[in-house]
């Protein structure tokens, strides 16, 4: 069975999400994300957004990130994901870097926090996943 793995996040704008990822073959995946606005229940609502990626080229930078391309409609980003411990007071979180979108409208830096479990979850999905290094 192919790796998999499904997180949570909320930010302090109260908006969360739920991000799984899924390795498909040797270095190609997904990713999907569905969130909810700050004033809606997961729980009981369906979700603002639910957008899904294929992935491909990925590569392992370390234990704790991975950079790879995603394929969607104009020239396909860069993505670089990398795993953040996160000190006391700070939490865990997950940085996800976006270079190269269509008229680098998507562009930028995004920090989902997650727990210290979600944080593991996703760290041990990297090592399962075993995606080839850079």
């Amino acid at each position: 069975m192919a790796p998999t793995v499904k997180v949570h996040s909320k930010n302090a704008a109260g908006e969360q999400f739920e991000i799984t990822l899924e390795k498909t073959s040797a270095d190609k995946g997904l990713i999907r994300v569905k969130s909810w606005n700050s004033d809606q229940d997961p729980a009981t609502d369906a979700p603002a957004k639910d957008d899904t990626v294929q992935l491909y080229e990925i590569r392992s930078l370390s234990k704790t990130a991975i950079s790879c391309k995603g394929d969607v409609f104009g020239p396909d980003p860069v993505l670089k994901c990398t795993l953040l411990a996160g000190a006391p007071p700070a939490d865990a979180s997950v940085e996800v870097e976006i270079t190269g979108s269509i008229f680098g409208s998507f562009d930028g830096t995004k920090t989902y926090p997650v727990t210290a479990a979600d944080l593991a979850k996703l760290t041990q999905f990297l090592k399962d996943a075993a995606f080839p290094a850079a």
